[in-house]
Protein backbone atom coordinates (compact mmCIF):
# COMPACT_ATOMS: atom_id res chain seq x y z
CA UNK A 1 0.00 0.00 0.00
CA UNK A 2 0.96 3.26 -0.94
CA UNK A 3 0.54 6.66 1.22
CA UNK A 4 0.91 9.35 -0.17
CA UNK A 5 -0.06 13.14 1.65
CA UNK A 6 -2.54 11.97 3.03
CA UNK A 7 -4.21 8.62 4.77
CA UNK A 8 -7.63 9.23 2.89
CA UNK A 9 -5.98 10.20 -0.70
CA UNK A 10 -8.25 13.04 -0.97
CA UNK A 11 -5.31 15.19 -0.73
CA UNK A 12 -3.71 13.00 -4.22
CA UNK A 13 -7.16 12.92 -5.41
CA UNK A 14 -7.55 16.81 -5.45
CA UNK A 15 -4.09 17.70 -6.89
CA UNK A 16 -4.33 15.07 -9.85
CA UNK A 17 -7.86 16.78 -10.61
CA UNK A 18 -6.59 19.97 -10.93
CA UNK A 19 -3.81 19.20 -13.04
CA UNK A 20 -6.02 17.34 -15.37
CA UNK A 21 -8.33 19.69 -15.33
CA UNK A 22 -6.16 22.60 -16.34
CA UNK A 23 -4.43 20.29 -18.80
CA UNK A 24 -7.57 20.37 -21.22
CA UNK A 25 -8.43 24.30 -20.20
CA UNK A 26 -5.15 24.49 -22.20
CA UNK A 27 -6.11 23.10 -24.66
CA UNK A 28 -9.64 24.25 -25.27
CA UNK A 29 -8.15 27.89 -24.66
CA UNK A 30 -5.59 27.69 -26.97
CA UNK A 31 -7.48 26.02 -29.49
CA UNK A 32 -10.92 27.73 -29.09
CA UNK A 33 -13.05 24.56 -28.93
CA UNK A 34 -15.62 23.00 -27.12
CA UNK A 35 -14.68 18.76 -27.57
CA UNK A 36 -12.32 18.56 -24.66
CA UNK A 37 -14.80 20.15 -22.18
CA UNK A 38 -17.23 17.49 -21.62
CA UNK A 39 -14.89 14.87 -22.11
CA UNK A 40 -12.50 15.88 -19.53
CA UNK A 41 -14.94 15.21 -16.96
CA UNK A 42 -16.17 12.28 -17.18
CA UNK A 43 -12.67 10.79 -18.06
CA UNK A 44 -11.05 12.56 -14.60
CA UNK A 45 -13.35 10.16 -12.76
CA UNK A 46 -11.53 7.27 -14.65
CA UNK A 47 -7.76 8.27 -13.66
CA UNK A 48 -8.88 8.96 -9.99
CA UNK A 49 -10.70 5.50 -9.19
CA UNK A 50 -8.23 3.37 -11.09
CA UNK A 51 -5.28 5.38 -9.55
CA UNK A 52 -6.02 5.30 -6.00
CA UNK A 53 -7.35 1.49 -6.58
CA UNK A 54 -3.66 1.26 -7.70
CA UNK A 55 -2.10 3.01 -5.17
CA UNK A 56 -3.80 1.17 -2.39
CA UNK A 57 -2.76 -2.32 -3.65
CA UNK A 58 -5.38 -3.88 -1.78
CA UNK A 59 -7.99 -4.62 -4.61
CA UNK A 60 -11.00 -6.15 -2.21
CA UNK A 61 -13.89 -6.59 -3.90
CA UNK A 62 -15.49 -3.71 -2.65
CA UNK A 63 -12.55 -1.72 -4.40
CA UNK A 64 -13.17 -2.84 -7.71
CA UNK A 65 -16.84 -2.87 -8.08
CA UNK A 66 -16.73 0.82 -7.08
CA UNK A 67 -13.67 1.73 -8.63
CA UNK A 68 -15.72 -0.19 -12.01
CA UNK A 69 -19.01 2.10 -10.83
CA UNK A 70 -17.20 5.31 -10.96
CA UNK A 71 -15.32 4.13 -14.47
CA UNK A 72 -18.29 2.81 -16.39
CA UNK A 73 -20.09 6.12 -15.51
CA UNK A 74 -16.81 8.35 -16.69
CA UNK A 75 -16.31 5.75 -19.96
CA UNK A 76 -20.36 6.42 -20.63
CA UNK A 77 -20.13 9.59 -19.91
CA UNK A 78 -17.18 11.04 -21.54
CA UNK A 79 -17.73 8.79 -25.00
CA UNK A 80 -21.30 10.19 -25.44
CA UNK A 81 -20.74 13.72 -25.09
CA UNK A 82 -16.88 13.59 -26.90
CA UNK A 83 -19.53 11.94 -29.57
CA UNK A 84 -22.58 14.43 -29.18
CA UNK A 85 -20.22 17.38 -29.62
CA UNK A 86 -18.50 16.15 -32.89
CA UNK A 87 -21.69 15.69 -34.61
CA UNK A 88 -23.03 18.77 -33.36
CA UNK A 89 -19.81 21.26 -33.31
CA UNK A 90 -20.53 23.41 -30.68
CA UNK A 91 -21.11 23.89 -27.40
CA UNK A 92 -23.98 26.70 -27.03
CA UNK A 93 -23.25 27.22 -23.28
CA UNK A 94 -19.58 28.46 -24.18
CA UNK A 95 -20.78 31.24 -26.22
CA UNK A 96 -21.24 33.71 -23.81
CA UNK A 97 -17.80 32.58 -22.38
CA UNK A 98 -15.30 30.88 -24.90
CA UNK A 99 -13.36 34.43 -25.28
CA UNK A 100 -13.17 35.38 -21.92
CA UNK A 101 -10.06 33.98 -19.80
CA UNK A 102 -11.09 34.68 -16.25
CA UNK A 103 -14.79 33.40 -17.35
CA UNK A 104 -14.17 30.08 -19.33
CA UNK A 105 -11.06 29.40 -16.13
CA UNK A 106 -14.40 29.37 -13.66
CA UNK A 107 -16.08 26.64 -15.19
CA UNK A 108 -13.07 24.56 -15.12
CA UNK A 109 -12.71 25.44 -11.47
CA UNK A 110 -16.45 24.33 -11.45
CA UNK A 111 -15.51 21.06 -12.89
CA UNK A 112 -12.32 20.52 -10.97
CA UNK A 113 -14.93 20.81 -7.60
CA UNK A 114 -17.18 18.92 -9.34
CA UNK A 115 -15.06 15.95 -10.57
CA UNK A 116 -13.37 15.61 -6.92
CA UNK A 117 -16.57 15.51 -4.43
CA UNK A 118 -18.09 13.25 -6.59
CA UNK A 119 -15.59 10.63 -6.61
CA UNK A 120 -14.52 11.03 -2.67
CA UNK A 121 -16.64 7.67 -1.95
CA UNK A 122 -14.56 6.30 -4.40
CA UNK A 123 -11.15 7.07 -2.86
CA UNK A 124 -12.27 6.89 0.74
CA UNK A 125 -12.96 3.51 -0.48
CA UNK A 126 -9.88 3.00 -1.87
CA UNK A 127 -7.67 4.96 0.85
CA UNK A 128 -5.90 3.19 3.08
CA UNK A 129 -7.65 4.08 6.22
CA UNK A 130 -10.30 2.16 4.73
CA UNK A 131 -8.83 -0.27 1.88
CA UNK A 132 -7.88 -3.12 4.57
CA UNK A 133 -11.56 -3.23 6.38
CA UNK A 134 -12.44 -6.89 6.15
CA UNK A 135 -15.81 -6.36 6.28
CA UNK A 136 -17.16 -8.97 3.31
CA UNK A 137 -18.61 -7.73 0.45
CA UNK A 138 -22.61 -8.66 0.32
CA UNK A 139 -23.89 -6.45 2.57
CA UNK A 140 -27.22 -4.87 2.22
CA UNK A 141 -26.06 -1.54 1.72
CA UNK A 142 -23.67 -3.03 -1.34
CA UNK A 143 -26.47 -4.90 -2.81
CA UNK A 144 -28.75 -1.92 -2.93
CA UNK A 145 -26.23 0.36 -4.24
CA UNK A 146 -25.82 -1.57 -6.95
CA UNK A 147 -28.77 -1.83 -7.91
CA UNK A 148 -29.44 1.82 -7.59
CA UNK A 149 -26.41 2.37 -10.29
CA UNK A 150 -27.12 -0.35 -12.66
CA UNK A 151 -30.55 1.28 -13.05
CA UNK A 152 -29.60 4.58 -12.53
CA UNK A 153 -27.02 4.26 -15.74
CA UNK A 154 -29.30 2.73 -17.34
CA UNK A 155 -32.09 5.09 -16.91
CA UNK A 156 -29.35 8.08 -17.90
CA UNK A 157 -27.78 6.54 -20.97
CA UNK A 158 -31.18 5.21 -22.68
CA UNK A 159 -32.88 8.62 -21.72
CA UNK A 160 -29.12 10.26 -23.36
CA UNK A 161 -29.68 8.15 -26.49
CA UNK A 162 -33.38 8.90 -26.91
CA UNK A 163 -32.74 12.73 -26.44
CA UNK A 164 -29.84 13.12 -28.95
CA UNK A 165 -31.74 11.48 -31.31
CA UNK A 166 -34.99 13.20 -30.80
CA UNK A 167 -32.77 16.32 -31.36
CA UNK A 168 -30.85 15.29 -34.67
CA UNK A 169 -34.08 14.73 -36.95
CA UNK A 170 -36.63 17.58 -35.01
CA UNK A 171 -37.35 20.62 -37.37
CA UNK A 172 -39.38 22.43 -35.20
CA UNK A 173 -37.76 24.32 -32.27
CA UNK A 174 -40.55 24.22 -30.04
CA UNK A 175 -41.62 20.53 -30.76
CA UNK A 176 -40.91 18.76 -26.88
CA UNK A 177 -39.62 15.40 -26.99
CA UNK A 178 -42.61 13.26 -25.21
CA UNK A 179 -41.94 9.56 -26.63
CA UNK A 180 -39.54 6.71 -24.35
CA UNK A 181 -38.46 7.51 -20.96
CA UNK A 182 -39.02 11.49 -22.02
CA UNK A 183 -42.89 10.62 -22.06
CA UNK A 184 -43.07 9.88 -17.68
CA UNK A 185 -40.00 12.79 -17.25
CA UNK A 186 -39.00 16.11 -18.12
CA UNK A 187 -35.64 15.05 -16.89
CA UNK A 188 -35.15 11.30 -16.70
CA UNK A 189 -31.61 11.58 -17.80
CA UNK A 190 -31.30 13.73 -14.48
CA UNK A 191 -33.29 11.06 -12.32
CA UNK A 192 -30.56 8.28 -13.56
CA UNK A 193 -27.70 10.18 -12.53
CA UNK A 194 -28.88 11.38 -9.15
CA UNK A 195 -29.61 7.61 -8.36
CA UNK A 196 -26.90 6.13 -9.76
CA UNK A 197 -24.46 8.43 -7.51
CA UNK A 198 -26.54 7.37 -4.48
CA UNK A 199 -25.43 3.70 -5.80
CA UNK A 200 -21.83 4.64 -5.20
CA UNK A 201 -22.35 6.16 -2.04
CA UNK A 202 -24.11 3.22 -0.16
CA UNK A 203 -21.95 0.52 -1.98
CA UNK A 204 -18.96 2.70 -0.19
CA UNK A 205 -20.32 2.99 3.28
CA UNK A 206 -19.42 -0.70 4.52
CA UNK A 207 -16.16 0.37 4.41
CA UNK A 208 -16.35 4.12 4.93
CA UNK A 209 -18.60 4.27 7.66
CA UNK A 210 -17.36 2.25 11.03
CA UNK A 211 -17.75 2.43 14.58
CA UNK A 212 -14.65 4.09 15.20
CA UNK A 213 -14.98 6.38 12.51
CA UNK A 214 -17.33 8.37 10.70
CA UNK A 215 -15.03 10.27 8.28
CA UNK A 216 -17.04 8.30 5.32
CA UNK A 217 -20.25 9.94 6.15
CA UNK A 218 -18.30 13.03 3.90
CA UNK A 219 -19.19 10.83 0.88
CA UNK A 220 -22.59 11.80 1.38
CA UNK A 221 -21.22 15.10 -0.69
CA UNK A 222 -21.09 13.15 -3.69
CA UNK A 223 -24.84 12.31 -4.34
CA UNK A 224 -25.73 15.49 -2.53
CA UNK A 225 -23.69 17.89 -5.15
CA UNK A 226 -24.87 16.09 -7.66
CA UNK A 227 -29.00 16.54 -6.69
CA UNK A 228 -27.77 20.04 -5.80
CA UNK A 229 -26.48 20.83 -8.78
CA UNK A 230 -29.03 19.26 -11.16
CA UNK A 231 -32.56 20.33 -9.50
CA UNK A 232 -31.51 23.57 -7.99
CA UNK A 233 -28.56 25.36 -9.78
CA UNK A 234 -27.09 24.55 -13.05
CA UNK A 235 -29.61 21.96 -14.31
CA UNK A 236 -33.40 22.35 -14.35
CA UNK A 237 -33.22 25.95 -12.84
CA UNK A 238 -31.31 27.09 -15.84
CA UNK A 239 -33.04 25.07 -18.64
CA UNK A 240 -37.16 25.35 -17.48
CA UNK A 241 -37.16 28.65 -17.50
CA UNK A 242 -35.20 29.45 -20.41
CA UNK A 243 -37.14 27.36 -22.49
CA UNK A 244 -40.51 29.02 -21.19
CA UNK A 245 -39.73 32.06 -22.13
CA UNK A 246 -38.80 30.77 -25.58
CA UNK A 247 -42.18 29.62 -25.77
CA UNK A 248 -43.85 32.85 -24.48
CA UNK A 249 -41.86 34.78 -26.94
CA UNK A 250 -43.26 32.64 -29.98
CA UNK A 251 -46.73 32.69 -28.04
CA UNK A 252 -46.72 29.12 -27.39
CA UNK A 253 -46.93 29.41 -23.45
CA UNK A 254 -50.02 27.76 -22.91
CA UNK A 255 -48.53 24.55 -25.10
CA UNK A 256 -45.03 24.65 -23.21
CA UNK A 257 -47.53 25.52 -19.25
CA UNK A 258 -49.67 22.05 -20.66
CA UNK A 259 -46.46 19.93 -21.07
CA UNK A 260 -45.01 20.58 -17.19
CA UNK A 261 -48.41 20.12 -15.83
CA UNK A 262 -48.74 16.46 -17.11
CA UNK A 263 -45.17 15.74 -16.86
CA UNK A 264 -43.02 14.49 -13.64
CA UNK A 265 -40.10 16.49 -13.12
CA UNK A 266 -38.01 14.19 -12.52
CA UNK A 267 -39.74 10.99 -11.17
CA UNK A 268 -40.83 9.18 -14.32
CA UNK A 269 -44.56 8.39 -13.47
CA UNK A 270 -47.48 8.08 -16.00
CA UNK A 271 -48.99 10.88 -17.21
CA UNK A 272 -52.51 10.31 -16.23
CA UNK A 273 -51.78 9.78 -12.59
CA UNK A 274 -49.15 12.50 -12.32
CA UNK A 275 -52.07 15.10 -13.97
CA UNK A 276 -54.25 13.83 -10.47
CA UNK A 277 -51.72 14.82 -7.76
CA UNK A 278 -52.46 17.49 -5.30
CA UNK A 279 -50.14 20.50 -5.98
CA UNK A 280 -48.52 19.96 -2.70
CA UNK A 281 -47.50 16.54 -3.60
CA UNK A 282 -46.60 17.93 -7.44
CA UNK A 283 -44.07 20.86 -5.68
CA UNK A 284 -42.43 19.16 -2.46
CA UNK A 285 -42.77 15.40 -3.01
CA UNK A 286 -41.92 15.39 -6.66
CA UNK A 287 -40.13 18.46 -6.97
CA UNK A 288 -41.51 20.73 -9.73
CA UNK A 289 -40.20 23.63 -7.49
CA UNK A 290 -41.46 27.46 -8.00
CA UNK A 291 -37.77 28.26 -9.34
CA UNK A 292 -38.38 26.08 -12.43
CA UNK A 293 -41.16 28.67 -13.85
CA UNK A 294 -41.00 32.18 -14.68
CA UNK A 295 -44.38 33.21 -13.00
CA UNK A 296 -44.45 36.63 -14.26
CA UNK A 297 -44.56 35.54 -17.80
CA UNK A 298 -48.22 35.55 -19.67
CA UNK A 299 -49.30 34.56 -23.05
CA UNK A 300 -47.50 36.70 -26.17
CA UNK A 301 -44.64 37.25 -24.34
CA UNK A 302 -45.92 39.83 -21.48
CA UNK A 303 -45.18 40.20 -18.19
CA UNK A 304 -46.61 40.73 -15.45
CA UNK A 305 -44.81 43.69 -14.30
CA UNK A 306 -44.44 47.13 -15.65
CA UNK A 307 -40.66 48.71 -16.77
CA UNK A 308 -40.30 50.37 -13.82
CA UNK A 309 -41.03 46.80 -11.86
CA UNK A 310 -44.46 47.63 -10.55
CA UNK A 311 -48.02 45.41 -11.24
CA UNK A 312 -49.54 46.45 -13.84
Amino acid sequence: MIYILDNYYLTISLLVTIAYQLLFFSIAWINKFDKVTDFAGGSNAIVVSILTLCLSQIYSVRQIVITVCASVWGLRLASFLLYRIIKTSEDTRFNDIRSNFFKFLAFWIFQIIWIFTITIPVTLTNSPNYSQITTDFGTPTDIIGIILFVFGLVIESVSDMQKFSFNMRREDKFEIIQSGLWKYSRHPNYFGEITLWWGIFLISISSTITQNSYIGLIGLLSPLLTSFLLLLFSGIPQAEPKKEREFNEAGKLEIWRNYIDSTSTVIPLPNGLYEKLPSFVKTWVLLDLPVYRNKDLNEGGRSDYSEEGLLQ
